[in-house]
């Protein structure tokens, strides 16, 4: 078997780091695709005009009080409030996001509501509430709340 020249060796390298670079690239975005599974129906809260329209939602890790309404323009921007209700374990960080979903349950855009910042339960020592307004994007026919809780590491 003969040597590969340098110029041809050179080649193959690259063409096989560009390969590998466009094959890991499509599994990346095909991975977050296929992740984000279609938020279960019980947990959609289909946007109403007029309100404010309140209710709790259960995320899992936390219970979410809230109320909407929908600015003038209805398809333009919602204004939510409300706060951490009661929380299912300690956390050392906390953050509540608000999910704007079509028709078919997809995530359309996550928004941040709430962030507690890192400490040991800081959720429960200062105010766990929001009260923004924020854009809808196009297509949003209702919403839903999500939440990160980051387990107590215990004692410090």
């Amino acid at each position: 078997m003969s040597p590969m020249s340098p110029s041809i060796r050179s080649g193959v390298y690259l063409t096989t780091a560009i390969v590998l670079a466009v094959g890991l690239g499509a599994c990346q975005t095909t991975g977050m695709m296929l992740s984000a599974a279609p938020v279960a129906p019980e947990n959609r809260i289909t946007l109403q005009p007029d309100g404010p329209h309140q209710g709790e939602a259960d995320t899992g890790e936390l219970v979410v009080a809230y109320a909407y309404q929908l600015g003038p323009e209805s398809n333009q921007e919602i204004h939510v409030k409300g706060g951490i209700r009661s929380a299912k374990f300690r956390g050392d960080a906390v953050n509540v996001y608000l999910n704007f979903l079509d028709n078919a349950g997809n995530v359309l855009d996550k928004k941040i509501l709430y962030a507690s910042g890192y400490g040991r339960d800081v959720y429960v020592r200062r105010p766990s509430t929001f009260d923004t307004t924020l854009p809808l994007p196009p297509g949003t026919a209702a919403i839903a709340f999500s939440s990160y809780v980051k387990p107590s590491a215990g004692r410090r």
